[in-house]
């Protein structure tokens, strides 16, 4: 792997940390954070395996640092799996459907039921008293992840942003 490369997928760990933990508002229930941003663009940029790693580098590098709660192995779970689910992005000619498809895998998959399990293993908390913040949640933050990851990888893709980055890499 090259230097450049090694660079810039620091730089995205950088990034996702800084969105995830210091630009995000957490409460014990949910976590309304803008971090979907940084993941689409890496998943876009790196694919499927980087986009995963920095997911998981990120996840763990952040819970050592600046810690919301003690440390759960489920959410770094959570995070590669996010993290893949973004990477799928790359290459794809018409990004709308996949962002829109993400998301909505995102949200039911991993906010819902991933997350959610994770907390309720945690807190002991009953799964019906955690469902319903954690859904509204989610019926506010889906459309906005859409709507931004849509609107930015396809200007991405227009400017072909992506393949001058890549290949200078």
């Amino acid at each position: 792997m090259k230097t450049k490369k090694i660079a810039v997928m620091a730089m995205f760990v950088a990034i996702q940390i800084v969105v995830s933990r210091l630009l995000s508002v957490t409460t014990p229930i949910t976590k309304i954070s803008f971090t979907f941003i940084p993941l689409a663009v890496t998943g876009y940029l790196m694919g499927v395996k980087i986009s995963m790693l920095i997911a998981i580098i990120a996840d763990l590098i952040g819970a050592t640092l600046l810690p919301s709660g003690p440390y759960f192995p489920g959410f770094t779970v959570s995070a590669a799996v996010t993290g893949a689910a973004w990477g799928m992005l790359k290459g794809k000619d018409k990004p709308w459907l996949w962002v829109i498809g993400i998301s909505f895998f995102h949200f039911a998959f991993v906010s819902l039921l991933l997350n959610s399990t994770w907390i309720y293993m945690m807190g002991g908390k009953a799964f019906s008293a955690i469902i319903g913040p954690r859904v509204l949640k989610s019926a506010i933050m889906l459309p906005l992840e859409i709507i931004i990851n849509g609107s930015l990888i396809t200007a991405l893709q227009r400017q072909k942003f992506g393949e001058k980055l890549i290949n200078g890499l």
